[in-house]
């Protein structure tokens, strides 16, 4: 199983639910079903002594340094890191409901000792919200300082947070020996009784039999303090994982050993979410689609046993992580084909608008034209003033009733309209082929180029990819594609959840435009609309034509 797998199951689950009969008495517990699946994340809590570089290991994993770094933080402040399709911080205040909406550049004012002196800002959390790839798969990271505290204090605030950490990551470094107020931290992770992973940091700094030396000595501690290493000691270099993110260099990335740290993760929490969370949901949606549904309940029920048969079958197949790659960080844009189109239409929109009103040869142009499409007129009503539309289509109507009476008067009820080009779709074919002729000449000339496309309609990347002559880069596209729409169908099936569940205030700025941004990306922009680019896409796709047939 795969991260992509993982959440697919979870949306099926979802739809299971959402075909039980809707009972008032019911709602609430369905909604706490939703709620469950839309809120389940794989919380990674991350630990060590100040200085061995714990803010450099989580700012290398989610591409970028915005937890401040070589600062003292403060030890009664937790700071959570998890997905938001835009970037800010939400301040939790001690002792209170309310939050503040904060931006990432003053992070250190809430979190460090210099920011903040003796947390007099009485701030609980700090939840980072940032587009980045891990984060959006699942994982959301917790930086705890003052962990000993925590498991100290034993309320049922602590006790409550400690329940909800899957894993811990403990984070220790080459350059120093392992002090006492290391091993009172595994000594406090050991007493929790969570699965730990060590890391092993700044290995860049020391020759490898020194690492190796370290390597062993930590081995020696966590044997000897009772922790549940889950994992060997992983060797890693935050800072080159950072340096190399930031500049792109693949290579240099997969030397410093985070990607590997992040494997690990992954493949360890499926497992352990598999067996049980997934199973305990199908377990428990079975259970109310007996008490609910007993006429659909063969047909439900054999739903939910394809899923747990997936899940089986799965424990036997090597796993995967399936993580999506750094493009996801990005936004997907607007079809810029559509946009163009768009911005063309509109010009043009304007000035048929000046020139119905002033010019007669227009009028009467616009007339033996049959003026515009059904999309374009909609488009044109809303940008017009009421006498333009007024004296544009009134002799189109008169027009059209005169035809009407001749109809009548020879019987020809099957006689339709001669069928004419809307000026405006022809405007829109112009600019967005143009745009597309450019695409498709900039990827020809470098492979590079390829990102350019991502988020066009699909009637506009049909009509890319038959402008592009390379197999390799049509290949390229037709991935990178798959990729955007499965990220647009991935935001609307998390939309659908929240809402199912009421959780509208987890939800992205992404999730909450997923509905129109998907079907824009599926069908177009509206004002974007040319009829005759419509049917040859479609021809296209109803006759199978391929690469090898154009």
């Amino acid at each position: 199983m795969n991260l992509h797998s993982y959440q697919n199951a979870k949306y099926r689950l979802a739809d299971i639910v959402r075909a039980l009969p809707w009972r008032a008495e019911t709602a609430l517990r369905n909604r706490q079903l939703f709620e469950r699946l839309a809120m389940d994340r794989f919380n990674v809590a991350v630990v060590g002594r100040y200085s061995r570089g714990k803010s450099t290991l989580l700012n290398a994993m989610i591409g970028g340094a915005c937890l401040p770094m070589g600062v003292e933080p403060l030890t009664s402040v937790i700071t959570s890191i998890a997905y938001g399709s835009e970037e800010k911080v939400v301040a939790h205040f001690r002792g209170t409901s309310l939050i503040e909406d904060i931006p990432l550049s003053r992070l250190p004012d809430y979190v460090t000792e210099h920011g903040n002196p003796g947390n007099r800002r009485r701030i609980e959390e700090a939840e980072i919200l940032i587009p980045a790839t891990i984060l959006r798969s699942g994982f959301r990271f917790i930086d705890t300082p003052g962990l000993g505290s925590i498991v100290r204090a034993n309320t049922e605030t602590t006790r409550a947070f400690l329940d909800e950490i899957d894993l811990f990551v403990f984070v220790s470094s080459c350059d120093a020996p392992l002090d006492p107020e290391e091993r009172d931290i595994l000594l406090d992770v050991a007493r929790v009784g969570k699965p730990l992973f060590p890391v092993l940091n700044k290995v860049d700094l020391v020759a490898s039999e020194e690492t190796f030396r370290k390597e062993s000595t930590l081995k020696e501690a966590l044997d000897r303090l009772g922790c549940t290493a889950v994992h060997d000691v992983i060797p890693l270099s935050a800072q080159n994982a950072l340096i190399a993110r930031a500049s792109g260099d693949d290579a240099a990335l997969e030397r410093s050993g985070v990607p590997a740290l992040e494997e690990a993760l992954t493949l360890f929490l499926l497992r352990e979410r598999r067996g049980s969370f997934l199973r305990g949901m199908c377990d428990r949606v079975a259970e109310v689609v007996r008490q609910d549904a007993p006429e659909i309940e063969g047909t439900l029920l054999d739903r939910i046993a394809v899923i747990r048969q997936e899940i089986g079958a799965e424990d036997r197949e090597p796993e995967t992580t399936g993580a999506a790659d750094e493009k996801t960080n990005v936004p997907i844009p607007p079809c810029a084909a559509c946009v163009a189109a768009e911005q063309a239409v509109f010009r043009d929109l304007t000035v048929l608008q000046s020139r119905l009103r002033a010019r007669e040869k227009d009028r009467q142009d616009f007339l033996r034209g049959g003026g515009l499409c059904p999309v374009h007129a909609r488009a044109f009503g809303q940008l017009a003033a009421p006498r333009e539309i007024c004296t544009a289509y009134a002799p189109l109507l008169q027009a059209e009733a005169a035809r009407l009476r001749e109809r009548a008067e020879h019987d020809a009820f099957g006689a339709t309209h001669g069928k004419t080009v809307c000026p405006a779709c022809a405007v829109a074919a112009r600019a967005a082929g143009n745009c597309l002729d450019a695409l498709a000449r900039a990827m020809e000339q470098d492979r590079l180029a390829v990102p350019k496309a991502a988020g066009l309609c699909g009637v506009h990347f049909e009509l890319l990819l038959a402008r592009v002559q390379r197999p390799e880069i049509r290949r390229a596209l037709l991935r990178r594609q798959a990729d955007d729409l499965e990220r647009r169908a991935d935001d609307m099936n998390r939309f659908a959840l929240k809402q199912d569940a009421a959780r509208r205030d987890a939800m992205t700025q992404a999730e909450q435009r997923a509905a129109r941004a998907g079907l824009d990306q599926w069908i177009g922009l509206a004002d974007a609309w040319c009829a005759t680019e419509h049917e040859a896409a479609s021809s296209d796709v109803l006759t199978g034509r391929d690469d090898a047939s154009r």
